[in-house]
């Protein structure tokens, strides 16, 4: 079973400001360890087109599955306060 790694520098922490950032870590994350859209689906028991979406940034993915999404690739979500510079 492939697993997904965290510890690739590439996957430091990023502001996050729209569906297509996050779309983008999604893949990357996905392309890293050497899983396709299909197999990422069918590990996390989501459908390969939902993936899909999630990593085109499309802006209307249920939020709870894109959580989902996130878990099993090992990401977080975090919200943090933008500093005041």
């Amino acid at each position: 079973m492939a697993t997904f790694s965290t510890d690739d520098p590439a996957l430091r922490p990023t502001p996050i400001v729209s569906p297509e950032d996050l779309g983008r870590m999604i893949r990357l994350t996905r392309e890293r360890a050497n899983l396709t859209q299909e197999s990422t689906a069918a590990l996390l028991n989501l459908g390969r087109r939902f993936v899909g979406e999630v990593e085109r940034g499309k802006p209307s993915t249920e939020l709870g599955r894109v959580l989902k999404l996130l878990n099993g690739m090992g990401l977080d979500l975090q919200v943090v306060a933008r500093s005041q510079e």
